[in-house]
């Protein structure tokens, strides 16, 4: 019979199994989102929730510490031009979402006095990989020149637009610098998508073998 004390412990993040240098880290993402009116249609794709990021589990006084600290919160607090109730008085209403142990969410909705869902406060642990960081070269300019030599100008960089992180992912490890890597890599994009003919091979002269007479 399987319990919990027979199932091995298996870490979420082993170490043994990841590169050195890289290490994951965990971090609490808090959302607000406060809407009393509805929203006009016209301004929908501003409408989404504040997102705060702490390293713990975030309480109810270190958020008032964010709202103190940042200019643009202290909005929470001053009166509406529609007559509704600001956010800090709404929220000192409802009990602060704390994820506890064991749990990787905890979420409250936002009511007003008439019981209308006007928002809510997530919380959910998520985690950030720390790896090594890598050097990548400004190819745009390099690009664009090159380009321009084609028969083609237009056609040749919308080809390279399109191949641009290909470029990048060959290139990782260079930088500015390294302009005839960067310059090889972009013609051969180029020769790729027919733009530009690659070198042409020269034939190898036939080898005489010579055999000696006894």
């Amino acid at each position: 019979m399987t319990t919990l004390a027979t199932i091995p412990a298996i870490s979420p993040a082993r170490q043994d199994v990841f590169p050195v240098g890289m290490k994951r880290a965990d971090f609490y993402a808090l959302s607000v989102y406060y809407r009393p009116t509805p929203v006009d249609p016209k301004y929908a794709f501003l409408d989404h929730p504040h997102v705060f990021h702490f390293a713990y589990p975030p309480t109810r006084a270190d958020f008032h510490v964010i709202c103190q600290a940042l200019p643009w919160t202290h909005t929470f607090s001053l009166p509406r031009d529609d007559g509704c109730p600001p956010f800090a008085e709404v929220l000192a209403k409802h009990d602060w979402p704390l994820v506890a142990p064991c749990f990787k969410a905890a979420d409250v909705k936002l009511k007003n006095d008439a019981g209308v869902e006007v928002g809510f406060l997530s919380v959910n642990r998520e985690c950030v990989w720390h790896n090594s960081p890598i050097d990548l070269p400004w190819i745009n300019t390099r690009c664009r020149s090159i380009s321009a030599r084609c028969s083609n100008p237009r056609a040749a960089q919308d080809h390279l637009d399109k191949r641009h992180y290909y470029m990048l992912e060959k290139l990782m490890g260079h930088n500015d610098q390294d302009t005839v890597i960067i310059d090889r890599i972009i013609r051969d994009t180029l020769v790729e998508g027919g733009f530009l003919q690659g070198k042409s091979k020269k034939a190898k002269a036939p080898q005489v073998v010579v055999v000696p007479v006894a």
